[in-house]
This record gives structure tokens, sequence and C-alpha cells, in this order.
């Protein structure tokens, strides 16, 4: 799902597709590869016949056979191809179909990036604290900094005495 990077996020454009293409042998990505995302991204927004088909078409292109490993049966593909890895995206996003109010896209504009909210009361917004809910919550302060410094709000830092110089020249804030 986020493997399509957004807009104002140039740090996260690090794309570990033709890494994961290579692991496995496999060619370039197929076009039927942003076709899965766009499907994946309209089902957790919202499900429709028309898309639970398509993902369903998916889901039969993987070629699987069982074999007995140490006492169980393990399913592995027939062919290690495109079709088997877009057959496995799509049956590893059915089960987050009974989740999907669980299932969110980061609040932050410049992000988009789809998560699975485990909060026990659903609140997360962003994809990630550390980065997305980090730079909302930094523009909020700054737009009311702005805001206060425009109606003639003077902060603590803009109070203080100007820097001087210490005896060994380095300069400070006196505080």
């Amino acid at each position: 799902m986020n493997t399509e990077w957004w807009r104002g996020r140039p740090d996260k454009a690090e794309d570990k597709l033709p890494e994961f293409a290579a692991s496995y042998g496999l060619g370039e990505a197929p076009p039927d590869l942003a076709e899965l995302r766009a499907v994946l991204r309209r089902l957790i927004e919202d499900v429709s016949e028309r898309d639970l088909r398509l993902l369903d078409g998916f889901l039969a292109r993987g070629r699987i056979r069982r074999r007995l490993r140490d006492g169980a049966i393990v399913l592995e593909p027939v062919v290690c191809d495109w079709d088997w890895v877009l057959s496995e995206v799509a049956s590893s996003f059915v089960p987050l179909l009974d989740r999907r109010d669980r299932l969110k896209i980061c609040a932050n504009s410049e992000c988009q990036w789809t998560f699975l909210d485990n909060s026990r009361n659903r609140s997360r917004r962003w994809c990630g604290a550390s980065a997305c809910g980090n730079a909302a919550k930094v523009r909020r302060f700054r737009e009311r900094q702005r805001t206060r410094e425009g109606e003639g709000f003077v902060s603590r830092a803009r109070m203080r005495s100007p820097a001087s110089t210490r005896s060994d020249g380095e300069r400070h804030l006196s505080r």
C-alpha cells in the first residue's frame, strides 16, 4: 500500500520494490501492481462490489500447491512470478476488510499513507507520531506563535535581556 511516495515527503522516497523484486528473481514490476494498489486504497476508503471483484481477480492469479513439510501442510507458489506476488498482496489484505474501521489514512495532507489503528479508542490520526504527528504539532505551534505575535504578544524569549559576553569571550543569553 505505502509504496507510492506522496508530495512533500522526499525524505521517505526510498523505493524498496526493486530490491524486493531482485530478492525473488522477479523482473520489473508490472502495471498491474499500480492497479492493485489503487484497488486496495479504494477499498480502505469505501467498499464497492466492483473493487471486490477486482480483488478476487488478483487472488485468483497466484497458483499455489500444497506440500508436506515436517508433518504440516504448507502452501508454496507453483511459479514465483508477479502473478504470485500480486495474489499474495491481495490475500494479505483480505483479513483487513473486517477491520476497515481501524484502517485509516494519515491526517498529514503531505503524507496520506495508510495504517492500522490499534489504539484502544481508535483515535490515531497519523501514520507515525514521530514523523507526521510531530510535524503537525510543530506547524500548529508555529501558527499559534505567528498569530500571537501579530496580536502584539511578546514571547518570553524576546523579553529576556540581550546577549552578553562572558569573561571567556563566549556570547550567551542571560536568564
